[in-house]
């Protein structure tokens, strides 16, 4: 399950943000934010878990995950309408006319905020 690697990355670039933002180090994580798209393969409830897993055995074992779900929006211009994929289809064709969709968002995989609490450090282990 690769949602566990990308929850290791977003704990690390959670703590470098909330370090740099910081004047003093070893702050303790309280949430962070993140956009997820449809087209980005990965499944906001898997990392949700990977998450939990990942932070339980750090300091940060209370920060909480929040995924914001981004939708792929597809328009046919041959049909000049709004499209919809069939469930688990990553095709971008009409299912209509066959013809190629327009394709807008979906691809995002961002970290869109980080709070940390700057009256509290991470016991670190």
């Amino acid at each position: 399950m690769h949602e566990t690697g990308i929850a290791v990355e977003i704990l690390h670039t959670a703590i470098g943000i909330a370090e740099g933002k910081a004047s003093e180090p070893n702050l303790k994580l309280v949430k962070v934010s993140v956009a997820v798209g449809e087209l980005s393969a990965v499944d906001p409830e898997l990392l949700k878990h990977a998450w939990h897993a990942v932070v339980g055995d750090s300091p940060h074992f209370d920060a909480i995950l929040e995924v914001r779900w981004c939708p792929v929006f597809r328009h046919c211009p041959s049909c000049n309408e709004a499209k919809q994929s069939g469930d688990g289809s990553w095709l971008q064709i009409c299912p209509d006319c066959s013809g190629p969709l327009a394709v807008e968002g979906g691809r995002e995989l961002d970290i869109e905020s980080v709070e940390f609490d700057q009256t509290r450090k991470a016991q670190l282990q």
